[in-house]
């Protein structure tokens, strides 16, 4: 599945939603893809689909896919945030993608700290391995990948996750860790393969 503009088989319908058609060998029906997100509040904290510059939440850049939230208030509860489904329309397997743009910022009016925690535990998780900025964390959501701590941290932090499945869906929740309000963060997705059977047309 490709977010990115060159060879793009990704179609944004919303703020908060989103779908793409994947072919596979000729003859056999392409898998739908289908990307969704719902936003989970608490009395002040409110986080909402942001925009910044020429970018949206469910928009794509060259990163792939982003999410892009504003938060109010203080609350930097795990529970809270964005949470993104992603569904195929039939069991794949060997599912492999990156979340990067780990990021955390300490600008007034717009502090933050990325994290971010998988309903399904992926079968594997490689991070970046640069000393002092590695995305830190087991993407559980008692511990949340998040942005190497410091002041700021440049944003090519990633963690490239693959599932073996069979599976039909995937969940993730992104929240400020940081409990502040923020006017934008953002993560993205990269392009994703997997593999899936082919139902022929006859």
């Amino acid at each position: 599945m490709a977010f990115t503009p060159t060879g793009s088989n990704y179609t944004r319908l919303s703020s908060t939603s989103g779908s793409a058609t994947v072919p596979l060998q000729t003859g056999d029906t392409p898998v739908r893809v289908t990307l969704s997100s719902t936003f989970t509040n608490s009395g002040a904290t409110v986080y909402s689909a942001a925009t910044s510059g020429t970018r949206n939440n469910f928009g794509v850049t060259a990163d792939g896919l982003d999410l892009l939230q504003a938060n109010t208030g203080t609350n930097a509860s795990s529970s809270l945030g964005q949470l993104l489904v992603i569904a195929f329309d039939r069991p794949v397997t060997n599912v492999r993608f990156r979340l990067t743009g780990f990021t955390q910022n300490a600008v007034a009016g717009n502090t933050f700290r990325d994290a971010v925690w998988a309903s399904t535990a992926p079968t594997t998780q490689t991070k970046n391995t640069t000393t002092g900025l590695t995305v830190t964390g087991s993407g559980t959501q008692l511990s949340p990948w998040l942005a190497p701590n410091g002041t700021n941290s440049p944003e090519a932090r990633y963690v490239d996750l693959t599932y073996s499945g069979p599976i039909s869906s995937l969940s993730f929740r992104y929240f400020n860790s940081a409990g502040a309000a923020t006017s934008g963060q953002a993560i993205s997705i990269g392009n994703m393969t997997f593999n899936a059977y082919g139902a022929v047309n006859c």
